[in-house]
C-alpha cells in the first residue's frame, strides 16, 4: 500500500459532492462544537473538497458559523494532500467508496454510528461517534496519533476481489432462500 503513512499531516478533510444530504449540516454543527471546545479555532487544518449544486449555500453557512475551514473545489481522492483524517458525516450511503479509499490509504476515518457504517467498524482506523462529545474526542485523538497500519487481511478486505467474493456469497444465500421457498 503505497499511500499508507505517506507523510500524513495533522489535517482533516471531507470529500464528496456538495449536497446537504451528505450530512454537511451535521458536519457544520460538529465542527462548531469542536471549534468551541478548542477556544475558537479548529485544531489542525480542515478542508472541504468537492463541488456540487449546494456548494455556495454550504460555504455561506460554514462561514456564517465562523468555521475555520477551506473549500478546495473538486479533486480526485488520490490527489488529496496527505491529511491524516477523513470525516464523513453522511447517513445516506449504503457503503461509501470514499471511506474505503481513505482506509486503504492508511488514514483515520471518523463516521457517525449508523447501520450504513457497520462494515467499517472492523478497521482499527475507523472511529465512530454517537454525539458531538464523542466526535470531538475522536477528532482530537485522530489528529494527535498516527493511524496504525492495517493488517494484510484488512487490506485484502478493502479489495475489489474481496468485495466481489462477499457479493457472490450474498447472492448465493438469496438464491438458496428463493429455491427453498419455491419448493416449500
Amino acid at each position: 500500500n503505497n499511500y499508507q503513512h505517506e507523510h500524513s499531516t495533522n489535517g482533516a478533510y471531507f470529500i464528496g459532492k456538495m449536497l446537504w444530504q451528505k450530512g454537511l449540516d451535521e458536519l457544520g454543527h460538529l465542527l462548531t462544537k469542536t471549534q468551541q471546545a478548542y477556544g475558537g479555532h479548529l485544531p489542525g487544518i480542515f478542508h472541504i473538497i468537492g463541488d456540487g449544486p449546494h456548494l455556495e449555500s454550504i460555504s455561506r453557512k460554514f462561514h456564517h458559523l465562523g468555521l475555520d475551514v477551506s473549500f478546495q473545489g473538486r479533486m480526485d481522492h488520490a490527489d488529496v494532500p496527505p491529511y491524516r483524517v477523513l470525516i464523513n458525516p453522511s447517513k445516506t450511503e449504503v457503503l461509501c467508496t470514499t471511506v474505503s479509499e481513505a482506509l486503504a490509504m492508511g488514514k483515520w476515518v471518523i463516521l457517525p454510528h449508523h447501520p450504513s457504517n457497520t462494515f467499517f467498524t472492523q478497521f482499527p482506523t475507523c472511529l465512530i461517534y454517537k454525539n458531538h462529545n464523542q466526535f470531538i474526542q475522536a477528532y482530537s485523538y485522530a489528529l494527535h496519533h498516527e493511524p496504525p497500519p492495517l493488517s494484510r487481511f484488512l487490506r485484502h478486505t478493502l479489495s475489489w476481489h474481496a468485495a466481489t467474493h462477499r457479493f457472490c456469497q450474498l447472492t448465493a444465500k438469496v438464491s438458496t432462500k428463493k429455491k427453498k421457498k419455491s419448493t416449500a
